[in-house]
């Protein structure tokens, strides 16, 4: 049986069920990352290509839905399946106000929880990488600033502006084909 090529991200704070989701999602899914609370989960996101996130809700140092607020504030979009073992309306509430894809109570029904990342549509692997995207407008940003502070200095050679305005160009079209075959 061949792994789906799907990242999942487990965190849960109590070590028996973490270890138990860890082993038994790593025979269905190629990368399984495990975290202990959300402070250790953001280290893991900002660092790895996670596609999905299944985090308990009430932990200590970070919880599920303080993490859901960090992934909100810093535009982070990887789907969430929270886990509860409580029954508490306030957090359910908050969970849909963060528009995550499932609320699954404890204790988990392993064939729920697979069924809900397997209906998950990945994210596209060959998607633009939107820190490569503003790295590049950034830089393209800073090169026509410089060339229009030049001009106006009297400082600006043809030779190298026609050089910056190739650049610039293979820039933008590089980024366009990326753009335009990630949509594909």
């Amino acid at each position: 049986m061949s792994k789906k090529e799907i990242s999942v991200l487990c965190i849960e704070d109590d070590n028996p069920t973490r270890e138990s989701l860890v082993r038994t999602l790593s025979y269905k899914y190629e990368k399984i990352y495990a975290s202990s609370n959300g402070h250790e989960a953001i280290d893991i996101i900002e660092n790895s290509d996670v596609d999905v996130i299944v985090t308990d809700i009430r932990m200590p140092k970070m919880d599920g839905i303080a993490l859901l607020e960090y992934l909100k504030e810093k535009k982070i979009t990887i789907p969430v399946i929270i886990l509860s073992a409580y029954d508490n309306t306030d957090y359910l509430h908050k969970a849909i106000d963060f528009k995550v894809e499932k609320f699954l109570n404890k204790p988990i029904d392993i064939n729920t929880l697979i069924n809900s990342i397997d209906s998950i549509e990945p994210k596209n692997k060959n998607s633009i990488d939107t820190k490569e995207v503003k790295k590049v407008v950034s830089d393209m940003s800073y090169k026509v600033l410089e060339m229009k502070l030049q001009k106006d200095l009297g400082y600006m050679d043809m030779n190298k502006l026609y050089e910056d305005i190739d650049t610039i160009d293979t820039n933008l079209k590089t980024l366009v084909k990326n753009f335009s075959s990630s949509k594909q």
